[in-house]
């Protein structure tokens, strides 16, 4: 394994804690936020072949503006219930 450095933008690191959050809840076990970042990490791989054209717009807009509107709960659900 290696041992990275990244930089997150505000936003973002918003939604992985409040998965993380979500996750410790769910399970009732600590769940780090290097797991939680990975996790969507793979789950961004694995789903990326699904992903239309609109979607890598949003992302490509995202990146360009730093904006993005998403339902995050609703992917929360899905990763809770996933780990379960």
């Amino acid at each position: 394994m290696n041992r990275l450095s990244i930089t997150l933008n505000d936003f973002l690191e918003e939604k992985l804690r409040g998965i993380q959050g979500d996750l410790i809840k769910g399970r009732k076990q600590d769940i780090s936020f290097t797991t939680v970042v990975n996790m969507v990490l793979l789950g961004g791989i694995l789903g990326s072949r699904y992903l239309k054209k609109d979607d890598w717009q949003a992302i490509k807009d995202f990146l360009d503006d730093q904006q993005i509107n998403l339902d995050a709960e609703g992917l929360t659900d899905n990763y809770v219930n996933m780990t379960k």
